[in-house]
C-alpha cells in the first residue's frame, strides 16, 4: 500500500493506472487520504527529523525564492532565531520593513535601481540596508531543493486536485529524500 503511494508521487500516473502488483487503487488512494487528513504524513516527517533536530544537525534556517510559501498549522511553534535568505526578488522596502518590524533577520541584496536611487538621493538617501554576503553563499539551497523535489513527478506536474494531496505528497517525498539521505551516510 506505502509502495502503492509511493509509485504514484514519484511517476505522477493517475491512481487508475497503478500497477496491478499494489491492488486495486482504491487501496493505495484510501489511506493517503485517511493518513492526509489526520497528519499522520507530518507525524512520520517530524519522527525522522527529531534525531538530527535534538543534536543541532539541522539548520532552521528559510530560504525563499520566488514562490508563495506558507507557514503551516504547526509552524507556531518554530525557531525564532534564525535568518531569512532570499534572491534579488524580494528586495522591496516594504519587505525589509516588514522583516525588522517581526525582528527577523533579513538577507536580500539590492537590486541594481535601488543602489541607484540611494545615490542619486545623496545623502538624503538613507544607509544602505545590512548585508551578510558569508550568509547570502547559501541561498542556492532551496533551488536544490525543488530540483530533488521535482523528482517526484506528481509534485513537479501539479497532478493532484486538492492541496491536501498535493501537502501530502510533498512531506512524502520530504520524508523520502531525508531518508534516502541518511542511507547514504550511515553506508560505509
Amino acid at each position: 500500500m506505502i509502495n502503492g503511494i509511493l509509485w504514484k508521487i514519484r511517476t505522477g500516473a493517475p491512481w487508475r493506472d497503478l500497477p496491478e502488483r499494489y491492488g486495486p487503487w482504491k487501496t493505495c488512494h484510501e489511506p493517503l487520504r485517511r493518513w492526509s487528513c489526520d497528519g499522520a504524513w507530518d507525524r512520520i516527517l517530524a519522527e525522522v527529523t527529531v534525531k538530527d533536530d535534538s543534536v543541532g544537525a539541522v539548520e532552521w534556517v528559510i530560504s525563499v525564492d520566488s514562490t508563495v510559501v506558507r507557514a503551516h498549522q504547526h509552524a507556531a511553534g518554530a525557531r525564532k532565531k534564525g535568518m531569512v535568505i532570499a534572491d534579488k526578488a524580494y528586495s522591496h522596502p516594504s519587505t525589509r520593513t516588514e522583516m525588522r518590524y517581526r525582528r527577523i533577520c533579513f538577507t536580500c541584496p539590492e537590486r541594481s535601481d535601488q543602489i541607484a536611487r540611494r545615490k542619486a538621493k545623496g545623502s538624503a538617501g538613507g544607509r544602505p540596508p545590512a548585508f551578510d554576503a558569508q550568509a547570502y553563499e547559501h541561498r542556492n539551497v532551496v533551488e536544490r531543493c525543488f530540483n530533488r523535489l521535482k523528482q517526484f513527478r506528481d509534485l513537479a506536474t501539479r497532478y493532484a486536485k486538492r492541496l491536501a494531496y498535493y501537502q501530502a505528497g510533498l512531506t512524502i517525498a520530504a520524508i523520502v529524500l531525508w531518508l534516502r539521505q541518511h542511507e547514504l551516510q550511515d553506508t560505509p
